[in-house]
């Protein structure tokens, strides 16, 4: 796959979001009321809950334009000036829109300079500006800053919320999991629906259920993920060999083993994809990779990436 379910999958309305009902309830009523909209609200809750998410349904639902959007990550810019230069340009009315919103990330990173310019932003912020900050440690925001902002928790999803979006993702993409693999995708994702999706991501195309168990037990799928990228380099003709030399020269697992996954990813492709060429070059890297490597090792694998490449469609 090309894209990521991640990318695809992102609500982008309050009905899309699984989990997390009673906050999205209040959230969605606090934004399509006529009058009384906040200056600033704080979303906090664990990693991949979908805080930054939220701020982009609140931006559609008031129809904010992406000249009046911008998001920040204090992790990495957290100073007083970046929050000076903010509230210098919040002051001037919206170019394409009725509001203008800032969303700030990982706002528990701030200095304490810029956590005391936040908050006198906050006292004398503007009607047409709207604050969203976002944080996984809510105990380091000021009070003073709680105080002026309306607080949500986002919660991890339970593990029948999460079977819910996962089994939505497949019925979407018209492919069928093993219920055990379903359960393994669940249990990694510890509660995250970004984490589910990534998970998934590394999964959806592998039809043998044990390679697909393998690879989410593998660092929760983070130790199969250069395997997955040079199987979808494969797919594409159009991949250089400068890009395949690097691909590989990552790659630490097993040549063969390695050998074994790029077959089983591409009879699944082979068996789903809809289309002759598709399928036609998934036949031929299949062929390319038939040869074990238990002599040839490294250079085996290298061989049969080039002999991909060489292929005239």
């Amino acid at each position: 796959m090309s894209r990521s379910l991640y990318t695809v999958y992102r609500p982008e309305n309050w009905d899309e979001i699984v989990g997390n009902e009673a906050v999205v309830e209040s959230i969605s009523k606090l934004f399509e009321r006529e009058a009384g909209i906040p200056n600033a609200i704080l979303l906090h809750g664990p990693s991949g809950t979908g805080k930054t998410t939220v701020a982009r349904i609140i931006k559609n639902v008031l129809g904010v334009a992406n000249q009046d959007y911008k998001e920040l990550d204090f992790s990495s810019f957290g100073g007083i000036d970046t929050v000076r230069e903010l509230q210098d340009k919040s002051r001037y009315k919206p170019l394409q829109s009725k509001f203008k919103i800032y969303v700030i990330d990982e706002i528990q990173g701030a200095s304490q300079s810029a956590m005391q310019g936040l908050l006198k932003w906050l006292e004398d912020c503007p009607k047409h500006v709207i604050i969203i900050l976002a944080t996984t440690d809510p105990q380091k925001i000021l009070k003073t800053i709680k105080t002026r902002c309306n607080i949500f928790q986002m919660k991890l999803l339970n593990n029948e919320e999460m079977k819910v979006l996962i089994e939505w993702v497949l019925d979407n993409e018209e492919v069928k999991l093993p219920k055990k693999v379903i359960s393994a995708v669940v249990k990694y994702a510890e509660g995250s629906p970004r984490r589910a999706l990534t998970l998934l991501d590394n999964v959806i195309e592998i039809e043998d259920e044990e390679i697909a168990l393998s690879i989410i037990d593998s660092d929760g799928g983070e130790g199969a993920k250069e395997i997955i990228d040079l199987c979808r380099m494969l797919v594409d003709s159009q991949t250089t060999w400068k890009q395949y030399q690097s691909i590989l020269s990552g790659i630490k697992d097993e040549p063969e083993s390695v050998r074994y996954f790029v077959l089983s990813y591409f009879n699944t492709v082979a068996l789903r994809e809809k289309s002759e060429k598709k399928v036609t070059r998934a036949i031929a890297v299949m062929e390319c990779f038939g040869e074990n490597y238990y002599n040839t090792k490294r250079a085996g694998l290298t061989y049969s990436c080039f002999s991909v490449y060489n292929l005239p469609f």
